[in-house]
C-alpha cells in the first residue's frame, strides 16, 4: 500500500510540474504564431459579423516577426479583380501590451490604435474606440 501510494504520489507531482511550467505567452508572441480570421464582431454592442459578407469572413491577418502585418482575401474575394493582399502594413505593441498600433502602407497611410481586450493562443480580441463609438473585433487563429 505504502508503494502504491508513493508512486501515485510521484505521478501527481510529475504531472503538476509538466502543467504547471507552461510558459505564458506575450502579447507579440500570440500574434505572431499563425494566421487570424475575424470569428466575431460588434459595434456599439450590437453584432455586426453576420452583416458581414462571406469572401470578408474569410479574410487572413498575419502578423510577422518584423513587426509588418498583412490581410490577405482569404480563398474567396468580393471583387474577383481585387489583389490578394488587401492590405498590409506595420504594427507596434505598447511596452505594457495594452495598444497594438497598426500603420497602413500604400496610396492611403493611416495610423489606428488598438486596445487590447483579451488575448490567449487562439484567441485575439481588440476594440476601436472612436469618440462614443466602440468596434470590436474578436480574431480566432485558423
Amino acid at each position: 500500500m505504502q508503494k502504491r501510494n508513493s508512486i501515485i504520489i510521484a505521478i501527481c507531482t510529475v504531472v503538476l510540474l509538466i502543467t504547471g511550467c507552461k510558459k505564458d505567452l506575450t502579447l507579440i508572441e500570440v500574434m505572431q504564431s499563425g494566421k487570424w480570421k475575424v470569428t466575431a464582431q460588434t459595434y456599439n454592442g450590437k453584432d455586426t459579423f453576420n452583416d458581414m459578407e462571406a469572401c470578408e469572413k474569410d479574410n487572413l491577418t498575419t502578423f510577422r516577426s518584423d513587426n509588418t502585418y498583412l490581410v490577405d482575401e482569404g480563398a474567396t474575394k468580393c471583387d474577383s479583380k481585387d489583389p490578394q493582399t488587401q492590405e498590409e502594413g506595420g504594427y507596434t505593441v505598447s511596452a505594457d501590451e495594452k495598444i497594438v498600433t497598426l500603420k497602413t502602407k500604400g496610396v492611403i497611410s493611416f495610423s489606428v490604435d488598438l486596445n487590447v481586450v483579451s488575448y490567449e493562443d487562439e484567441q485575439l480580441q481588440l476594440e476601436l474606440v472612436d469618440g462614443t463609438d466602440k468596434l470590436v473585433i474578436t480574431f480566432g487563429k485558423q
